[in-house]
């Protein structure tokens, strides 16, 4: 997952939606982060109550690992919680290991060692006017893996003594011997466990999310974990890619970013594929210049068709719910493709 600064443009927020089916529950799942603007979220609250999507749950992604693992770093988000009391919608406070440029490893080996019952007590210092914690701790080697099990245990029990819920992200993944996530010990712990099923490939061209490499993950993660538990995350991003200049740098765009610039004027020769079996969209297009010059890129992203084939999936297979990366970067053709799912 990328730190929320990746993408200027955009304050990545999130939401866990209920969508009631006879007597299943099926969640609708995502990130809020306090930097999005007061008025993005009132309208995001106001269309899921104008198109029945009773907004169950917000992320409050509020606070971060000090530089040195040594404490917490943030604050109230206070726009976000009147909103979410205006809206009677349950609130989880969110931590994570990020940086300014990504999810920092070196951040939380201090925080679950030596330093493990300071971040505790503050994680359940903050947790005791919300409904739960979710905790976001990204890019762990498997030297943390027995350690941050144990850090787990220790948290889940202090959340325990208040009546909180634990959430907690863990990679997409086909096995998790070489990472620092025992992911079944996390699924003993964890009231929920977050699939993050983003990112599948970043520093070259190649599928953000395609549903291959999610079924592989998510065969892996339900031996494991019980699907009552299991929330799989599909991103509404994509990474734009050099085609004429392939050394160019990679840059994120959010789904309304991308809709946005392949609408202008001098976009032309633009051609989306779904890529068949993949189901992982991606679209060349070509910038033009005067004196007849034309830049090709491309982008993969996600489009309707893609995040509703996912999204079915994801539902066949009686998971707890889906996982959207992130309101703010998404579209409204997001949450049609999931309802219609």
């Amino acid at each position: 997952m990328l730190p929320c600064n990746t993408f200027l443009p955009f304050l990545l927020l999130a939401l866990l939606f209920l969508l009631r089916s006879g007597e299943a529950i099926f969640q609708q799942n995502a990130f809020y982060f306090p930097r999005q603007s007061g008025g993005q979220l009132y309208s995001e609250l106001t269309r899921s109550r104008a198109n029945d999507d009773r907004i169950d749950t917000l992320y409050f992604m509020s606070y971060s690992l000090s530089s040195r693992g040594n404490g917490l770093i943030g604050s109230l988000d206070q726009v976000g919680e009147d909103l979410a009391k205006q809206f009677s919608v349950k609130r989880l406070v969110g931590f994570d290991n990020a940086n300014q440029y990504d999810y920092d490893p070196a951040r939380v080996r201090p925080a679950i060692g030596k330093f493990s019952a300071r971040i505790i007590s503050g994680i359940a210092f903050r947790a005791r006017n919300y409904d739960g914690v979710i905790l976001d701790f990204e890019n762990l080697p498997r030297l943390s893996r027995r350690a941050y099990s144990t850090f787990l245990g220790r948290l889940k029990a202090s959340l325990n003594a208040l009546k909180k819920n634990l959430t907690v992200t863990v990679p997409c993944v086909s096995n998790d011997w070489n990472t620092g996530y025992d992911i079944a010990a996390i699924g003993r712990v964890a009231d929920n466990v977050l699939v993050m099923a983003w990112d599948e490939f970043y520093t070259r061209p190649g599928p953000v999310s395609s549903l291959p490499w999610i079924q592989r993950c998510t065969d892996f993660v339900k031996q494991r974990v019980p699907l009552s538990k299991i929330i799989v995350g599909l991103p509404t991003y994509g990474y734009e890619y050099g085609v004429t200049f392939p050394k160019r740098k990679i840059k994120g765009l959010g789904w309304i970013e991308i809709d946005r610039l392949l609408r202008q004027q001098n976009i032309v020769n633009v051609q989306t594929s779904l890529n068949g079996p993949l189901c992982a969209p991606s679209t060349n297009y070509s910038i033009a210049y005067p004196n007849n010059m034309f830049v090709t890129e491309v982008i993969w992203h996600e489009t309707y068709e893609s995040i509703l084939q996912k999204t079915k999936y994801i539902k066949d297979s009686q998971f707890a719910g889906v996982g959207i990366y992130a309101l703010g970067l998404d579209s409204p053709r997001t949450w049609d493709a999931v309802m219609e799912a």
